[in-house]
């Protein structure tokens, strides 16, 4: 079957206030997560592979393949992941994959059976999980935009809050993750939270 257009965009321009360093560059199985993310979505082949990041982030991520787009925050953003995605969406006008850096468990296998189906129907697609609704991997689409803006201006920024509202708006579908699928999103925000998912990792299956 052939897949209309869509977009994947990494968001890795977080201040990483809690882990004390830029999760960005932290090494997974000896990658960094930047790249690690980064070749997940690239394996999907989307039309447009954007790079979300601080301009300042740019110099320390390397020669990057031509092929993708950067995004840089505008200057003294303060609007946090609902803006950006907001930003982007309306950029690419189509269904646009979203990935946080922070989640090594996240696969490109799961979000192309998940995601890149649920995208034929212009529906966005969002798991609940042990910790809530997952809005940071995810599939969004140009029909959420308009209540996107309106929670922008309402300065109205928790992306869970939108996610329902979109939900009740008939826009988007959430699934409950499967006990399987739960670890995929994972993410950590401090350094023992880190090593503890790292130990995970590196333990006998």
């Amino acid at each position: 079957m052939l897949l209309p257009p869509f977009a994947a965009v990494l968001l890795a321009g977080g201040r990483s206030q809690r882990m004390g360093q830029d999760k960005a560059f932290l090494k997974w199985e000896g990658d960094c997560l930047w790249q690690l993310q980064l070749d997940k979505l690239s394996a999907l082949n989307p039309s447009r592979l954007i790079f979300s990041c601080r301009e300042e982030q740019r110099v320390q991520f390397g020669p990057i393949d031509s092929g993708i787009e950067w995004f840089f925050d505008p200057q003294n953003f303060q609007l946090g992941p609902l803006g950006i995605i907001d930003c982007v969406l309306r950029v690419v006008q189509m269904p646009l994959i979203v990935l946080a850096v922070d989640m090594p468990r996240m696969t490109a296998d799961f979000m192309r059976q998940e995601f890149l189906a649920a995208q034929i129907l212009d529906r966005g697609l969002f798991y609940s999980s042990a910790s809530g609704l997952e809005p940071l991997a995810a599939l969004y689409v140009p029909s959420m935009l308009p209540i996107m803006e309106e929670a922008l201006k309402a300065d109205q920024l928790s992306l869970q809050k939108l996610l329902l509202q979109a939900h009740d708006c008939d826009l988007v579908d959430i699934r409950m993750a499967a006990d399987h699928q739960k670890p995929f999103f994972s993410n950590c925000n401090t350094p023992s939270e880190w090593e503890h998912e790292k130990g995970r990792s590196e333990r006998p299956a």
